[in-house]
């Protein structure tokens, strides 16, 4: 399975244009397998990133990740 795909098709059943290039994967294995931020979304919404990262994850869950968390302005 593609996960980043996975993660495009999540953020989009929430409203979100994302494209797959913004997943990464982080620096440092604390902050989890895979990483997206949250900052293209801000102007647009009015929120800031950090709060965008913080509703998103309240929302999302899929068995195909352990877990789904904000970290600041990514969703990890």
């Amino acid at each position: 399975m593609d996960y980043k795909i996975k993660i495009v098709e999540l953020l989009k059943n929430c409203g979100f244009d994302i494209n797959v290039d913004l997943i990464t994967i982080p620096p440092n294995k604390k902050f989890g397998d895979f990483s997206c931020p949250m900052f293209s979304f801000a102007k647009e919404l009015k929120k800031s990133p950090n709060q965008i990262a913080q509703d998103l994850c309240s929302k999302l869950s899929d068995s195909n990740f352990e877990k789904i968390v904000s970290e600041g302005p990514y969703l990890n």
